[in-house]
């Protein structure tokens, strides 16, 4: 199964919050021209992923619901996603070496989130103090002649 068939999957059973799509919906929810995804929403339908049902009011309009198959593709899937998430997390918390302990004790997600944002804003300041003194450092001078002439770091105004 492709990454936009899953999409489709995800689409048909929540973007709506009706367990059912229109051709139109899931084309917003997936960024894709209608025509593209009539010919996925085929493909899948081939496959018996999914189920198309006219409207008998309006036979242009049709809803896109889950098969019985699909629904099961589907949550076969998503735990598959949420166990590898939840590898990847565990990985992730490992790697990040010492600074989740605060005095020795360890800190939940919220709490190094917190002091993970603090240490980014310390960072991103200095960071702008040295982007501050560089654009400083580089700002043309006005010469003797009134001509401009840009400085270069290192460079004190010497002509």
């Amino acid at each position: 199964m492709t990454p936009q068939q899953h999409q489709l999957l995800l689409g048909v059973a929540g973007y709506t919050g009706r367990q059912r799509a229109s051709i139109s919906e899931l084309a917003e929810f997936l960024q894709e021209r209608h025509n593209s995804v009539v010919e996925l929403v085929g493909r899948a339908m081939r496959r018996g992923l999914l189920r198309k049902q006219q409207d008998p009011r309006d036979r242009r309009c049709a809803a896109v619901s889950l098969t019985p198959r699909g629904e099961r593709v589907l949550s076969r899937l998503s735990l598959l996603h949420q166990g590898e998430v939840a590898r990847l997390q565990s990985a992730i918390l490992m790697a990040e070496g010492p600074w989740p302990f605060a005095r020795g004790k360890p800190m939940g997600f919220a709490k190094r989130a917190k002091v993970g944002a603090k240490r980014g804003a310390k960072r991103a300041a200095g960071e702008s103090a040295k982007a501050t003194a560089r654009h400083q450092a580089t700002q043309p001078e006005q010469g003797k002649e009134g001509s401009k002439r840009i400085l270069f770091p290192g460079e004190r105004g010497q002509r």
